[in-house]
């Protein structure tokens, strides 16, 4: 099965447009998880069935084509009622404006979720091509970080210098009130993994120190 999976892949690869290896990677997930699966398919299948969806064809030209297969997608999903629908189409549009395509559609999805009355931190990634405010850049990564997801760790190091310059355009009281959150939310973590986390808690406390 594994093998016919990546068959199935380097077919579509080969047929449709490139995708970088972390789509690849998402798509033979989704592969894997809608093998054994037909419409109509369930609420839980359905991001695997729109990214199988999104990934496969042609590169879609607009984002509105993006949005034509999530539509489809769900189309074959036998949800529970609409506002389930609703809910989880909203989801993947904006993840997929997020993370799929090179970011090309990141400013139509933006618009879509600010439309929607939807707040996803990892617009924050984006904020210079989104003209975002500073305020609501470091909303979005006090947001993210706040998190404290194992995934998300590469975007704190990888950020940090930003979110520090950012927080010192705050009060130093408010910056700091910050910082001792981040610290209680992290701390705990180097128990469970103290080589992923070690570098986050360290910079938050070496900001600290700044204060």
């Amino acid at each position: 099965m594994k093998r016919l999976l990546t068959l199935c892949l380097a077919l579509v690869c080969c047929a449709g447009f490139a995708l970088s290896q972390d789509d690849a990677k998402t798509l033979t997930e989704a592969e894997a998880v809608l093998a054994n699966a037909a419409a109509p398919y369930t609420p839980e299948q359905f991001h695997a069935l729109a990214m199988r969806e999104i990934l496969t064809g042609d590169d879609p030209a607009t984002f509105a084509a993006v949005q034509e297969r999530i539509a489809k997608a769900a189309s074959q999903v036998a949800f529970k009622n609409d506002d389930e629908r609703a809910e989880r189409v909203r989801g993947v549009t904006i993840s997929a404006s997020l993370w799929k395509y090179g970011g090309r559609f990141v400013e139509e999805g933006y618009a879509y979720a600010k439309a929607a009355g939807v707040s996803d931190p990892y617009f924050a990634l984006h904020a210079q091509k989104l003209g975002m405010s500073e305020a609501d850049e470091l909303a979005g990564y006090i947001e993210l970080f706040s998190r404290a997801y194992e995934a998300d760790v590469w975007i704190f190091r990888s950020r940090s210098n930003r979110f520090a310059a950012l927080l010192s355009t705050l009060p130093e009281e408010e910056a700091r009130t910050i910082l001792k959150r981040l610290n209680r939310v992290y701390s705990p973590r180097l128990v469970e993994n103290d080589e992923l986390y070690r570098p986050v808690v360290t910079a938050i406390r070496t900001m600290l120190e700044t204060y």
